[in-house]
């Protein structure tokens, strides 16, 4: 498939928005539209309530899990780096948006069973995960029940405002609560 010139400005566009930060899902999804618009065969789109959890994924502790997100944010900037057209670029983000769901399940399953309503009102779902940041606010923590104790005990006294795992947990809790 050839690609115009200003067809080529576009798709540059799109990818350069995913080589420093990710976003929120919602904007991925948005990028995937773009580029499904410059493509008339694409595939629909999915909802976060179609991405779940693995099982690998579930069994691996915090600290493994993040380690392996980073590798693979690693490689799917790299893919998306190297699409060559709309269609391309539509199918690494969808794989990029599933990435991004599956963090926030997985940062979702650290908030504690709690009949009270969480503090969550000045989390803003937009801030980006930093993965390495949030690997690092976890050391001296050797276990995944010390990282919970963690989070239940800011939560529950309110002290987490400088915590980069709790509001990771907060944020990841609200994107998937509002879909």
């Amino acid at each position: 498939m050839i690609i115009k010139d200003e067809s080529i400005n576009v798709l540059f566009e799109l990818k350069q928005k995913f080589l420093r930060l990710i976003p929120h899902p919602k904007l991925i999804l948005s990028a995937i539209k773009k580029a499904s618009r410059q493509n008339q065969n694409s595939e629909p789109i999915e909802q976060a309530n179609s991405v779940k959890l693995e099982v690998a994924d579930e069994n691996l502790s915090l600290k493994d899990f993040l380690n392996y997100r980073i590798t693979k944010e690693l490689e799917l900037k790299k893919i998306i780096t190297d699409a060559e057209t709309f269609e391309g670029l539509a199918d690494d983000l969808r794989i990029l948006y599933r990435h991004q769901v599956t963090i926030c399940l997985k940062l979702q399953t650290y908030i504690p069973d709690s009949e009270e309503e969480l503090a969550d009102s000045e989390i803003k779902m937009s801030d980006p995960f930093d993965l390495y940041a949030l690997l690092k606010s976890l050391s001296g923590l050797n276990t995944d029940e010390e990282i919970r104790e963690k989070i239940k005990v800011e939560l529950r006294d309110h002290t987490f405002e400088n915590s980069a795992i709790t509001n990771a947990c907060l944020r990841a809790n609200k994107i998937i609560a509002n879909g």
